[in-house]
């Protein structure tokens, strides 16, 4: 079902939005003082075409309303722009007619009258597509066109316009339509249907539209298809991925608020109710990077465009309960997360799981940690500029050419307490090391191959090389500096045995949770 079509806008009152543009063009269409030549540019859906067809149908309107410039929809110009038999509403596809021959022949068309109106209308679409040859050729008839001929330029890409080009014509920017406007668009058509949709799926709708408001009518058009005048979010949920807007921001809170319990429970119900999870995590990643720009801006106009005012309050709401510090953070993280996903795409949820444990890491207080630094000075490489040197490590640090103490099986013979005693500082951490393997031991140096980039810097950050180092002396006696690697044969398929060590390392981090096939 084609919605967009079968009520399009027939007068500039039913365009939703848009108002400062209609109301420039009406005062043009009142005053017969249309320019003769315009350009419309912006994303697709947002009304361009629209309004490219309703200056054509006022333009040619022989009773017209003088007071609003609208076009009567009764005389026989308006009826045959409706029913789109229009002779003198010439529509050309750029994108398949994008050569210098179709152009010429357009320059010699329009030296002829109109058949039936007093102008003939041009609406070149995806106008950016034409050759530079075409673009040529064009030019000189936007210099000096006939004085019954308007041409309307429309493009989504408005860089690919020639300056020559776009200084000859009126512009208008189409900006995305926000979500409100999409919304009462939406609940008007499922009144001219007759049908009854759930107010959550109505805001889904008009949400994953993306400001685009053809792109809704779209949606809505094929849920609609299924038949029923009731529709539910069960039958919605055919069409639309099922991510509900407070299942997203909850988790987004639970990263905020450094709560892993809630965090991990909430993937693992989406993952039990078959969400996907790649597109959570780019729903996540949106959500994080508009929590980021009102962070910065305290600027609710930019929400509007995507969410209703119930949700905006939800958002400035999170935003509040935390610093533009942290949001940023989460947003990297997740970042990080998106990219890591599609390099393990049999475990979906692995990225997404490791970005929640590692924001979701305690922090130490700082009285602590100053503590800390006093007496484990010998684990700590002190960054500040400081007018006496620093204290002696109470550890003397082994010369690389020094032999190894232990051997590469006696290190991997010990990993396991290792792990068990990072669990104890830090479940971050031990969810990190739990898929590392010390490869190589050279004098006082421990090799641990990772198989990501990010685990790898995860375990370089001073704090945790530092507490990894640590644990290592506690372990087998012996002061080992780590170098954190990643190796490309470590993301080729495992041994069975290393699998099984894989998702023992993880049963640990998650407390014996159940691996499901």
């Amino acid at each position: 079902m084609t919605l967009y079509r079968t009520y399009r806008p027939k007068t500039f009152a039913e365009v939703i939005g848009r108002d400062d543009i209609k109301h420039i063009l009406t005062e043009q269409i009142k005053a017969n003082a249309l320019a003769h030549a315009y350009l419309f540019s912006g994303v697709r859906g947002t009304g361009k075409t629209t309004l490219a067809r309703l200056v054509a149908k006022a333009a040619n309107c022989s009773s017209r309303d003088k007071t609003s410039g609208e076009p009567c929809n009764a005389c026989a110009s308006c009826q045959a722009i409706n029913q789109g038999r229009a002779q003198d509403l010439i529509e050309i596809d750029a994108a398949s007619n994008r050569r210098i021959e179709e152009i010429r022949e357009l320059r010699e068309m329009v030296k002829y009258a109109p058949a039936n109106s007093p102008y003939k209308v041009y609406i070149i679409d995806e106008v950016h597509m034409l050759t530079r040859e075409a673009f040529n050729a064009l030019l000189k008839t936007l210099e000096e066109p006939p004085k019954h001929v308007i041409f309307i330029l429309a493009t989504t890409e408005l860089a690919k316009i020639p300056d020559t080009i776009f200084s000859r014509c009126q512009h208008f920017s189409f900006g995305l339509v926000p979500l409100a406007q999409i919304v009462e668009r939406l609940r008007a058509l499922l009144a001219l249907e007759k049908a009854v949709m759930d107010d959550a799926v109505i805001v889904d709708i008009a949400r994953r539209s993306s400001g685009s408001l053809r792109d809704a009518e779209s949606l809505l058009g094929q849920i609609l298809s299924i038949g029923k005048k009731e529709i539910t979010a069960q039958d919605a949920s055919l069409f639309l991925p099922k991510v509900p807007f407070g299942e997203t921001l909850n988790f987004l809170a639970a990263l905020v608020n450094r709560d892993a319990h809630t965090a991990l429970e909430l993937l693992a119900a989406l993952e039990a109710q078959g969400i996907n999870l790649t597109f959570f995590i780019a729903n996540c990643l949106e959500y994080a990077r508009q929590l980021v720009l009102y962070a910065a801006t305290g600027d609710e106009k930019r929400l509007e465009l995507h969410y209703s005012k119930d949700e905006i309050t939800e958002f400035v709401a999170l935003a509040g309960q935390t610093d533009s510090q942290r949001l940023r953070e989460i947003t990297s993280e997740l970042l990080r997360a998106s990219h890591d996903s599609e390099l393990a795409p049999d475990m979906p949820s692995l990225a997404l799981e490791l970005a929640a444990v590692l924001l979701c890491g305690e922090e130490e207080p700082k009285k602590e940690l100053a503590e800390t630094k006093t007496t484990e000075s010998s684990a700590i490489v002190s960054t500040a500029v400081i007018s006496s040197p620093p204290p002696a490590p109470s550890i003397p640090a082994v010369p690389s050419h020094t032999e190894p103490t232990h051997s590469l099986e006696e290190i991997l013979d010990g990993w396991g307490e290792v792990l068990a005693k990072a669990r104890n500082k830090n479940q971050a951490l031990n969810f990190v090391l739990g898929v590392a393997e010390p490869v190589q031991v050279n004098g006082n140096t421990l090799e641990l191959a990772f198989k990501y980039r990010l685990q790898q810097e995860k375990v370089l950050e001073l704090k945790n090389r530092e507490t990894v180092e640590t644990i290592i002396k506690e372990v087998y006696g012996t002061s080992y500096r780590i170098q954190p690697t990643v190796q490309e044969r470590l993301k080729a398929t495992k041994e069975p045995r290393e699998q099984d060590d894989l998702v023992k390392a993880v049963l640990e981090v998650f407390q014996g949770a159940e691996i499901l096939n």
